[in-house]
């Protein structure tokens, strides 16, 4: 894993927490997630390309 990798995974699980705190919708949440692992697969992809 690298190390952007892990910075935007701890800061979706601290946003996730949050969020189940505060009770908000859910769907903010799987959207938020769902870009997360977009910009992940994002990423993947260009380091092939380089």
């Amino acid at each position: 894993m690298t190390c952007g990798f892990t910075v935007i995974f701890l800061h979706a699980w601290i946003i996730v927490f949050e969020t189940r705190r505060c009770k908000q919708n859910e769907l903010w949440i799987t959207s938020l997630l769902s870009d997360i692992y977009h910009i992940g697969i994002t990423s993947r992809k260009k380091k092939f390309i380089q």
